[in-house]
């Protein structure tokens, strides 16, 4: 009795595993592995779905068209193939065709989130924006963190120059969900343009303040601290963290960061050797030391601290030419500076994108 059932989460796994591999390795090799997966599988709607927003992706519109109305004809009462079709007409700017598929769609079932989204899109499109307001709204009575709902508000509110409107649905968002790194750069860069930076930072350091146990609000405030050059303020976040347990490297490294640039050298020199010799690490303390020495006004120690640290981390040099424009050594030395973060954050993020790959 329960066979079909697990030959159903097999191949749901299966799909979903197809879909990783479009995001790793590309469209073209996650079209090839669903089409050897609907040669065994010829009635899977599932698969036919997958296929076309795979398609859609590499921009082979009519073959799109074509994946959903087989998954169609497979399940004629599932809202997925009419929402695929209208994903697939409103890039082809067939927006009657699109709205007739999602309008379908909601009329078998009126909770579909992407269908709605899909209606959303059409209004907002045609400067409809009390319409797309609406629809909006409906979305988030259906769910209430929904982000492209939040996100196509916003766009409203500043289509129609409503800027209150707009920060206070940022605000919304930032008190609700302390991990929302998008919304809380639009917030400050619009908080930023009405000249309310002041207010801005306030509002984040007493929302850290109202949860003293969400380190995720502690590590937003250090980290707008950081940016806004109240560097004492970042110390005293990253310490709290610190403090309080946390194991991320990023929160020890950051913390290093801060004392720098708070100049208490002392300290971050000492905490430099926490963190550990592994060949992931060595260049970021490289990195660190540099600054240190920079901090210290030694740039020519910074200068082959950033060079070892490039090495370390296995990634190119500052390239000759530039290095012979810069005029004296500590213009050499804020070069190596801003090009050791650079490269070592791109390596340190190929490496973990490796890892999770070989996982």
């Amino acid at each position: 009795m329960n066979k079909p059932e697990v030959r159903n989460k097999e191949d749901r796994r299966r799909l979903a595993e197809i879909v990783a591999v479009g995001r790793e390795s590309g469209a073209p090799a996650a079209e090839q592995l669903v089409v050897e997966f609907l040669q065994n599988k010829p009635k899977s709607s599932e698969a036919f779905i997958v296929l076309s927003r795979i398609l859609l992706k590499q921009g082979k519109l009519d073959d799109a068209v074509r994946a959903c109305e087989k998954a169609r004809q497979i399940e004629p009462m599932q809202v997925e193939p009419l929402n695929g079709l209208g994903l697939v007409f409103l890039r082809k700017k067939d927006h009657a065709a699109a709205e007739k598929c999602f309008a379908e769609a909601i009329a078998l079932d009126a909770s579909s989130r992407r269908a709605h989204h899909g209606i959303l899109s059409i209004r907002y499109a045609a400067g409809e924006y009390d319409a797309a307001q609406k629809v909006a709204d409906h979305i988030l009575t259906l769910k209430p963190d929904d982000a492209r709902a939040e996100e196509m508000k916003l766009r409203i509110h500043l289509k129609q120059g409503d800027r209150e409107g707009a920060i206070a649905l940022l605000k919304s968002v930032l008190l609700r969900n302390a991990k929302h790194d998008t919304a809380c750069k639009a917030f400050l860069r619009l908080m930023r343009s009405e000249g309310r930076e002041e207010e801005a930072y306030r509002f984040v350091e007493q929302d850290a303040k109202d949860h003293p146990e969400d380190l995720a609000r502690a590590r937003r405030l250090a980290r707008i601290a950081f940016q806004s050059g109240r560097t004492e303020a970042a110390v005293v976040q990253y310490r709290h963290i610190i403090e309080e347990g946390s194991t991320r490297p990023d929160d020890r490294v950051l913390y290093i960061s801060a004392l720098i640039a708070n100049r208490q050298l002392r300290e971050a020199e000492a905490l430099i050797a926490t963190l550990g010799d592994r060949r992931v690490v060595t260049p970021v303390a490289g990195k660190l030391r540099g600054d240190i020495a920079l901090a210290k006004g030694n740039p020519g120690e910074a200068v082959e601290q950033y060079r070892a640290a490039c090495e370390a981390a296995r990634v190119e040099p500052v390239a000759a030419r530039a290095e012979a424009r810069c005029k004296g050594v500590e213009e050499r030395a804020r070069l190596w500076s801003s090009h050791a973060r650079k490269m070592i954050m791109a390596r340190l993020k190929e490496l973990r994108r490796k890892r999770r790959t070989t996982d």
